[in-house]
């Protein structure tokens, strides 16, 4: 398990292996981007290389080099802003809620076992913990409104780049008859094409907005099973179409985990009447589905309420630990008391998430990122605060 030091509810991690790093891999096909694993920091593609060395997608030397530091329990700064720097504050990183960091491979030359497409940022939703990296609703907040002032990030989620600005002119098809993006489509394909791999994860944006879905499920091989992510915030009839047309058996992801005026506070761009017509669509298909379900300060307090919602519905449970200043610790005192009297109600998971952060103490930093990214959050959507508790509203404000 973790080896860590503690000192005053600090753990330093002496153990920097991650096996994901090993057997994941995510392609970006419109930024042109590879993470090695769904939270790891993105990595530009070169694409010169590649088409020298078809096939070699995620054998690249940057990673062949990280993994050798991984094995000799080096950091990797790719995987600081979520899982480093969240196990420094004493939190439960992706890392270790996954029990990544157990060792299961030694060689630098690996196959992976899950490929996780990003099929373009294409989405009417600004989550609460999204970004314009995948939400060109979020990108297009921050153009009509400007930068989020008071917000300090460990990279440049509320600001928009050159490449954030091209991105939005060109269409879905633009990118899909580039050249660029043949030539990765070409390596997903071998990548499909080796026996080591047992599942695609196809995530936006919206994949249920992508006009490409179909055939891109289509040339998936049957052996291997198809998760498709989605916030069900499409139109209930495009919704019902679409997943009509899907040439095989998926099992769809949900993001929730919330119900009612706290969901359409947290998922933002939804509502809670389409997004449970959407589930009654899978239902009528027969289409499997599972939720995943981020576990934020902002969601801990309705968290009860969606389980109980969910019933027998499988549901993943994630920590948000970036940005950081939505991390489950960063609570008033009084909102923390609450939420260790809800402890029972939560899943063991969920328990170690809280009995492990809770006890640390945010930041004025953070409490200040916290305060100026929800005040704006809420006024740039005309939302109220109503659905949280007083306490946290309070000081959060104040």
């Amino acid at each position: 398990m973790q080896t860590t030091k503690k000192t005053n509810n600090i753990q330093s991690p002496t153990n920097f292996y991650c096996s994901q790093k090993f057997w994941w891999l995510t392609v970006d096909i419109s930024k042109i981007q590879t993470l090695s694993c769904c939270a790891a920091t993105p990595a530009k593609i070169n694409l010169s290389w590649l088409r020298e060395n078809p096939g070699k997608l995620f054998n690249t030397p940057e990673l062949q080099h990280e993994r050798k530091l991984m094995l000799s329990d080096v950091k990797v700064d790719s995987c600081s802003a979520t899982c480093w720097n969240a196990e420094q504050q004493g939190l439960t990183s992706r890392r270790l809620s996954s029990e990544s960091q157990l060792r299961t491979h030694t060689d630098i030359d690996a196959s992976p076992r899950i490929l996780h497409i990003i099929i373009g940022n294409d989405c009417n939703m600004t989550c609460v913990y999204c970004c314009k990296q995948y939400s060109s609703a979020w990108t297009q907040d921050i153009l009509t409104h400007g930068s989020y002032v008071g917000v300090d990030t460990q990279d440049d989620r509320f600001t928009l780049n050159n490449t954030d600005r091209v991105l939005l002119k060109l269409s879905q098809k633009d990118i899909s008859n580039s050249d660029n993006t043949q030539l990765l489509f070409a390596e997903i394909n071998r990548l499909a094409a080796s026996s080591n791999l047992e599942e695609i994860t196809i995530t936006g944006g919206e994949p249920f907005l992508y006009l490409g879905l179909r055939n891109l499920v289509r040339a998936i091989p049957s052996h291997i099973k198809v998760n498709i992510w989605s916030g069900l915030g499409v139109d209930t009839a495009r919704f019902t179409r679409e997943l009509s047309l899907l040439p095989r058996q998926v099992n769809v992801c949900i993001s929730a985990e919330s119900t009612d005026k706290l969901y359409e506070f947290i998922r933002y761009g939804n509502t809670w009447d389409r997004l449970q017509r959407n589930i009654a669509v899978l239902t009528e298909q027969q289409v499997t589905y599972s939720f995943y379900a981020t576990i934020s300060n902002l969601t801990l307090s309705g968290l009860p309420n969606f389980i109980n919602w969910a019933g027998d519905t499988p549901v993943i449970y994630s920590p948000c630990t970036d940005p950081e200043f939505l991390s489950i610790h960063v609570l008033d005192d009084e909102s923390k008391e609450r939420i260790f009297n809800l402890l029972d109600k939560f899943p063991p998971s969920v328990q170690s998430m809280i009995t492990t952060a809770m006890p640390n103490i945010p930041s004025v930093k953070q409490r200040l990122n916290f305060k100026n990214y929800l005040t704006t959050f809420a006024q740039r959507r005309s939302l109220e605060l109503t659905m949280f508790p007083q306490s946290l509203i309070n000081w959060a404000t104040k």
